[in-house]
């Protein structure tokens, strides 16, 4: 008892005067629909950077990435690879996101051809799909890591942590989420460094760590295919394709002070970004080194038990940090396709009433966080939650944002194969998944997603209209 409660006192200290500190560092203004949705495209680019970092270092980094080191070794430097460069992908084209100031990913694939219903919600949907999906997994990871600190049940962390993600949404949307975020990567990156030392140190250094874990999982370059062949193409398949289209990290774009200083801040963002990974490799490899007989998954949650109470509280309050940080970022973002790519759409009338949308952000925040601490239940595996999201994302978003971006400027390039090309997508995305296949399904549906947009694009070609740029 004596424990819990320290750890929950000094978990509540951290998050009060994160709250304290955000509040002081903006602006006293209203709060507006600019703010909610992209900060009032005002965030300086240090605070971009320090929130791509936190959205990132998740709770699906925390237990999904470290359980993969621990089983897999290098192999997880494979996926941090595949995470971090969707972010020069989106540097590649960012200075025209910026520049047209967007505000959601189906914003993007609307700007190609004019306004279309059916575009905007299914794009709603599918580019929610990821940061809900970081919703739920980071909800379930909080849970899995709290509840072998503390003895709480489950459930009861993961309602508890829904509520308190929501008062840090609240008040201002993306701009509240960015600024608490640039605080927590503090937490994080120190808080990160000194766990891993003490971990290290704890199975004897380095040297003992490549002694005790299996030769197969931590030399190079033989070590980066431990995880199989399979399981490394579906990271691919899903985590480029879906990471490039991801709207948490658009936002950031969308939402910066200076154009000027995008590339150098996505390109530090990659670096950040990729050493969470670096980070997962020596924690889930010296974990593995002290306690080799158990799930991946459980691994931090078994460290964070054998830890000395003054260095479990410093843990509990980066792990508090590095998940809420996701989850309120993934949150904001997906009420953000709501209200605006769906509410809006189905009720243009609604959608100039600034504070009737502001006060429908704040009501769905509720709703939908506490709809991801229930499926949070009832999901088991965290790293399985974020794959399948980027899958579905993948297959449903690649071709409308990328391959109508390249090919804006051609008549095939219409809204018949955009749509086309979404709903083809996640339709056989769905089969092949059913049916079961050696190839991972979101190849599949990828592949109908780039056939369909060009087919169903030469079949409705139309002249290309004066205002794409």
């Amino acid at each position: 008892m004596g424990k819990t409660t320290i750890i929950m006192l000094s978990t509540g200290l951290i998050l009060g005067l994160t709250l304290l500190i955000t509040n002081l560092l903006q602006k006293r203004k209203r709060t507006s629909m600019s703010d909610w949705e992209v900060a009032d495209r005002d965030l300086p680019y240090y605070v971009v950077i320090g929130t791509q970092l936190a959205t990132a270092m998740g709770g699906g980094v925390l237990v999904g990435h470290v359980g993969n080191a621990y089983n897999f070794g290098l192999s997880i430097l494979c996926y941090g690879l595949f995470s971090s460069s969707t972010l020069l992908f989106i540097a590649f084209i960012a200075k025209w996101l910026r520049r047209n100031n967007f505000s959601t990913v189906p914003d993007v694939v609307q700007s190609f051809r004019g306004r279309n219903k059916a575009i905007s919600i299914i794009a709603a949907i599918m580019s929610a799909v990821i940061p809900f999906g970081w919703c739920i997994s980071n909800l379930s990871a909080f849970a899995k890591l709290y509840t072998q600190m503390t003895g709480i049940p489950v459930n009861v962390l993961i309602i508890v942590l829904a509520v308190v993600a929501i008062l840090f949404v609240m008040p201002a949307g993306l701009k509240t989420v960015a600024w608490t975020d640039f605080i927590f990567a503090i937490a994080i990156t120190v808080g990160g460094v000194f766990v891993t030392l003490k971990a290290l140190n704890m199975a004897g250094g380095f040297s003992q760590v490549t002694a005790a874990v299996p030769e197969e999982i931590i030399s190079f370059p033989k070590g980066l295919m431990a995880a199989g062949g399979f399981t490394i193409l579906s990271w691919f398949l899903s985590l480029v394709p879906g990471g490039i289209t991801n709207q948490m990290y658009m936002q950031r774009v969308f939402a910066i002070r200076d154009e000027k200083r995008l590339t150098p801040t996505l390109l530090i963002s990659v670096v950040l970004v990729f050493l969470t990974d670096v980070w997962a490799f020596f924690m889930g490899t010296s974990i593995r080194a002290i306690n080799p007989n158990m799930a991946g998954e459980l691994a931090t949650g078994w460290f964070l038990d054998q830890l000395p109470i003054w260095f479990l509280v410093v843990f509990a309050g980066m792990i508090t940090c590095t998940i809420l940080s996701t989850i309120s970022s993934g949150i904001q973002s997906t009420v953000v396709n709501i209200t605006r790519d769906c509410y809006g759409v189905i009720n243009p009338e609604a959608a100039k009433d600034d504070a009737g949308m502001l006060k429908v952000s704040r009501m769905l925040t509720v709703i939908l966080l506490l709809f991801a601490a229930v499926s949070a239940m009832y999901i088991p595996s965290v790293l399985n939650t974020l794959v399948y999201s980027y899958s579905y994302s993948a297959a449903a978003m690649l071709m409308p944002v990328y391959g109508a971006y390249i090919f804006r400027k051609k008549e095939f390039c219409t809204n018949e194969g955009i749509l086309a090309s979404m709903v083809g997508g996640i339709v056989v995305c769905i089969i092949f998944q059913v049916i079961g296949t050696s190839i991972p399904f979101v190849a599949y549906g990828l592949a109908a997603s780039i056939v369909l947009f060009f087919a169903v694009g030469f079949a409705t070609r139309k002249p290309v209209p004066d205002h794409v740029n």
